[in-house]
């Protein structure tokens, strides 16, 4: 167990220092909304589900024809629990002469709170190429992005249309090929989604070529000075969402962001809370924060992503 006590801050009990400031680093954006649709749960476990498409019309021939629809893959979502505790000692808080250890200090752990949910946040694109079951079991049984996914429709062949990866380094030619393979996706039934994306998330690493590959009007990468077809004007993709706790160098994943929002659900079952105490036999000061959250991802359709390493 930590406990904070005089050996340990030898500067704050010292005259000698007029001023020990705690160390704070700079503000700590909140990419959740950038990233999931916010909902709240009254609950242990949530389920969803989806039932598929219709096929295309038949010709009419002088009597309908009927068709079925098929339940889909089942989301499994249980939110986890999180909790942190800080305990300084009564003779810490009487002889600290800095007025930093007051004996309720809780602006650290907030932001400690809040970097936990931003590097939470980023989950998704960490294991986006792995089976993930921290927070949800996804039914089908394979990652957000990969070559092997299925539907439960009858007769429709997943060979081709069922990948959302791409093992390419991005450039130009990556992003091209991505934005073709994404219109050429299938639905449940085997008919093309013809998905498209506007936004692109990326490592810090990757934003500044990013931002390069889809602002350079003409010549990119050209010394004829071609039109640059990955342009946003031509694409679409009009956002680059940088995240600074995504912990790979070269991966990538395009975005529907309609789709995204509704598919991927930031859950919060519990607020952050905080509160206090002063222990009765040892005059310790205690303050502790718990909250309790997770992440739903409840389909693969919204985005195309490079896996690079």
């Amino acid at each position: 167990m930590s406990v904070m006590d005089l050996p340990s801050f030898p500067t704050a009990l010292d005259a000698r220092y007029t001023e020990l400031i705690e160390q704070t680093l700079a503000s700590v954006q909140d990419m959740r909304p950038a990233i999931y649709g916010m909902d709240t749960s009254d609950r242990l476990e949530e389920r969803y589900s989806a039932i598929g498409e219709l096929a295309s019309w038949p010709e009419f021939t002088g009597e309908l024809t009927s068709q079925q629809q098929y339940e889909q893959y089942e989301t499994i979502f249980r939110p986890r629990e999180y909790g942190t505790m800080t305990i300084i000692t009564r003779r810490m808080v009487d002889d600290d002469l800095s007025g930093i250890f007051n004996g309720v200090r809780f602006l650290p752990m907030v932001r400690s709170g809040i970097v936990t949910q931003q590097k939470h946040a980023v989950r998704v694109f960490e294991m986006i190429g792995s089976v993930d079951s921290y927070w949800s079991i996804f039914t089908e049984g394979v990652a957000i992005a990969s070559t092997a996914h299925t539907t439960r429709t009858p007769g429709v062949s997943t060979a081709s249309g069922f990948s959302n990866l791409t093992t390419g380094v991005l450039s130009p030619t990556a992003l091209r090929a991505a934005r073709i393979a994404g219109r050429k996706i299938k639905n449940d039934v085997g008919d093309r989604a013809d998905l498209w994306y506007d936004e692109i998330f990326v490592p810090v690493d990757l934003v500044d070529r990013t931002n390069e590959i889809l602002r350079t009007v003409a010549g990119l990468d050209n010394p004829y000075g071609n039109e640059n077809q990955d342009s946003s004007a031509r694409s679409g993709i009009t956002k680059v969402i940088g995240l600074p706790y995504w912990s790979s160098s070269t991966n990538w994943v395009l975005s529907n962001s309609m789709m995204r929002k509704d598919l991927c659900k930031w859950i919060t079952r519990q607020d952050p809370e905080y509160g206090r105490i002063v222990e009765f036999d040892t005059l310790q000061f205690k303050s502790r924060g718990y909250m309790r959250y997770g992440v739903a991802t409840r389909g693969w359709r919204w985005c195309y992503a490079g896996v690079v390493s």
